[in-house]
């Protein structure tokens, strides 16, 4: 009995002791510092999918599972794209009465003049998707001070044509600011017009990898006899009307126009 109970003791350590790999101290019964595996490693779907993760399921078993999503982010867009223009060429726009309204998706006609250097293409790679876009410059008049003058910008959108990229056919009306500048000779204010557009010209989803075009655009309705400026600066002493403070003030840095246009896609 004396011997089996001393050969027990030999025994224990060897069954209960710890296990070092790459390690002389093991800090716990398999203590590997590193290892390399060679070979393939097996699993239900060994190529994993698009946001997913390798780790233990709940079966026991090795496989893929998706990484989780902040909740602040669902239902978030991204904004892909933000293009900043600007332009000091403005319009001149005199004489001219035509006061009906204007509705959404009507086609550019002559009452309506584009800003030169106010234009640009996008193209969405993604489903339900808008453009945010927003417009500001200076409005001023130079006429008698009894008369107001009342006139209208907005953005136009189309399908990039293929041929005459240059010509505003197939533009349609999205997003429209009337104003009505009222004040004595050379009263000017500030102008923004901004709005978010979410669909084409034929009032349809805007098409993934379809090229489309956007262009700032403004028309008088009432301007019968004034001259009205739309981020325009005046710098000659020839023009009608104009007074070395108006020439000092709305010269081109000052009445720079800015147009803005951010694209949003949904992550």
């Amino acid at each position: 009995m004396k011997y089996i109970y001393i050969l027990s003791l030999l025994i224990l350590p060897k069954l209960y002791g710890q296990v070092g790999i790459g390690v002389e101290e093991p800090q716990a019964l398999l203590d590997v510092e590193s290892m390399l595996i060679r070979g393939q490693l097996i699993s239900p779907n060994p190529s994993g999918t698009e946001n997913t993760y390798y780790k233990i399921l709940n079966n026991g078993y090795p496989g893929w599972d998706h990484l989780p999503q902040p909740v602040d982010f669902s239902g978030s867009i991204l904004i892909k794209d933000k293009i900043i223009m600007e332009s000091s060429t403005g319009l001149l726009i005199s004489n001219i009465t035509a006061t009906t309204n204007d509705s959404e998706n009507s086609n550019f006609n002559s009452n309506w003049k584009m800003i030169e250097g106010l234009k640009t293409s996008f193209i969405f790679e993604m489903q339900n998707n808008s453009i945010s876009a927003q417009f500001q410059t200076l409005a001023s008049k130079y006429s008698n001070p009894s008369s107001g003058v009342s006139f209208a910008c907005g953005f136009f959108v189309r399908k990039t044509p293929e041929k005459n990229p240059n010509s505003t056919t197939g533009y349609k009306l999205k997003v429209i600011r009337p104003e009505v500048l009222i004040g004595p000779n050379n009263a000017f204010k500030t102008l923004t017009v901004s709005g978010l557009i979410t669909k084409d010209g034929n009032n349809q989803a805007f098409q993934v990898g379809q090229s489309y075009d956007i262009a700032v655009a403004c028309r008088g309705r009432n301007v019968d006899g004034p001259v009205l400026r739309i981020g325009r600066s005046v710098t000659s002493p020839n023009e009608p009307n104009s007074n070395d403070e108006t020439r000092n003030l709305l010269t081109p840095a000052n009445i720079k126009s800015t147009f803005i246009v951010e694209q949003y896609q949904n992550p």
